[in-house]
């Protein structure tokens, strides 16, 4: 009687199946074989940075504005309320006007930034502006959807997988 050395399970062999997927799901078209050439976070910072300069320039304007035709200015929580919810609504009209007309903020222009989607495509103006929800909800708990783009590999933020773009470069 022979004693073997392999295992009994050495002979078992796998075969090699081939899958085919068949849904109609939108992502189905989305191949990430495709290395993507995204913005490095410094131009993403800086592009971010001139926006907000412009937002903050045009809220102050209209500050200065309602100041200036005002007999008594509001003071106390809710005035800091109504300036804080002007302010976010500046910045909501701002990317909202730029997104749908150009494509591109002052700031990207600057940065030298571009959308675009995964499969290397332009955005539409459809998609841009759901990009600006998709930002908010990014930036909902605590702007932490905004910081992962400093953590993923890929360096792309909550909002730009949400979107499917992501901002290249050129």
């Amino acid at each position: 009687m022979t004693d073997s050395v392999l295992p009994e399970w050495h002979t078992i062999r796998l075969e090699a199946q081939l899958q085919t997927r068949t849904t109609d799901d939108a992502d189905s078209g989305i191949s990430f074989g495709i290395p993507l050439h995204v913005a490095p976070i410094s131009q993403r910072i800086m592009a971010a940075t001139v926006d907000g300069c412009c937002i903050a320039t045009g809220f102050l304007a209209a500050v200065a504005v309602a100041a200036y035709a005002s007999p008594s200015l509001p003071t106390g929580i809710p005035a800091a309320i109504a300036a804080a919810g002007s302010l976010f609504a500046f910045a909501l009209m701002y990317l909202t006007l730029f997104f749908s007309l150009s494509g591109i903020t002052p700031g990207m222009r600057y940065a030298r930034i571009a959308f675009c989607t995964f499969n290397d495509e332009n955005p539409s103006r459809s998609a841009m502006r759901r990009r600006i929800f998709a930002l908010l909800l990014a930036g909902a708990p605590v702007g932490l959807g905004l910081v992962w783009a400093c953590m993923d590999e890929d360096k792309l933020g909550w909002h730009d997988r949400i979107s499917r773009m992501y901002p290249r470069a050129y």
